[in-house]
Order: C-alpha cells, then sequence, then structure tokens
C-alpha cells in the first residue's frame, strides 16, 4: 500500500516524499517483486491483480480522508459518519434492484424465514459498529 499512497498523494494532493520514504518504497516494491517471481511461492494472477487493486483503493481512501478532515473542521467522527451515512445511500439502491428489500422488511418484521434474524442482525451490527467505528477514527488521524 505505501508506493501507491506515495504516488496518489504526489498525483492528487501535490505532495513531496522525503528521501528515506522513496526509499522505503523501493524495497517494499523490491520485496513485492521478488515474492510473486519467486519458484517457491505460487500466486495466481487474479489474486495478484486483487490485491494490486485493493491496495490502490485503501490508499486512494486514505488520501481522500486526510484531504476531506479540514471540510468538517478536522472532526475524525464527523467524517466517520458523514462517510457511512454516504454509503448507507450508496448501497440502497444495490439492496433494492437485487431484491433483498423484500428480506430486509421480512427480517425487520419477523415474518416468513427470518423469525429471529433481527436480533441475529442488531447483534452484528452492534459488533460491526463498535469495532468499524474506532477503526475507521484510528484510519482517519494518522
Amino acid at each position: 500500500m505505501l508506493p501507491f499512497t506515495v504516488f496518489f498523494s504526489w498525483v492528487l494532493l501535490r505532495t513531496h516524499s522525503s528521501r528515506q520514504t522513496l526509499v522505503a518504497v523501493a524495497i517494499v516494491c523490491l520485496g513485492f517483486v521478488l515474492g510473486v517471481s519467486s519458484d517457491k511461492i505460487s500466486a495466481s494472477s487474479i489474486g495478484i491483480a486483487l490485491g494490486v487493486a485493493s491496495s490502490i483503493t485503501t490508499s486512494v481512501h486514505a488520501i481522500v480522508v486526510k484531504h476531506s478532515l479540514p471540510i468538517v473542521n478536522n472532526s475524525t467522527l464527523d467524517l466517520v459518519y458523514y462517510q457511512n451515512l454516504l454509503s448507507a445511500f450508496v448501497i440502497l439502491p444495490f439492496v433494492l434492484l437485487s431484491g433483498e428489500g423484500f428480506v430486509v422488511w421480512d427480517m425487520a418484521v419477523g415474518a416468513g424465514d427470518n423469525k429471529g434474524a433481527l436480533g441475529t442482525f442488531l447483534t452484528g451490527a452492534a459488533v460491526t459498529v463498535s469495532v468499524g467505528c474506532p477503526e475507521s477514527c484510528a484510519r482517519a488521524e494518522s
């Protein structure tokens, strides 16, 4: 992730990295190339591509968070709140278009095969919030 973060920070934010950071990036890149080209390790092309894509999206997300903090008066909790609210609005059409809206409704009212599912959903949501919110705050602070 480090090489992509340094690259996209330079491209998007026009920041310049120190010599030590560039050396670290070179070491990371060399380690990656040696790791995926080794005869002793079998790595699929799709796995490598998905790993690189994950690193790119995570790097860009970190840069967007860093760039967005001043907009919310450097309030990490406000940024996490707006990020999650926007995510809910973005995912809602996909829930409805996939036909899952009825499943969510049945779960909420306890109908059909989903009796008791609301409690399971709320427990999962509570665990997600209790772990995800501190993680998002920590990421935004870094």
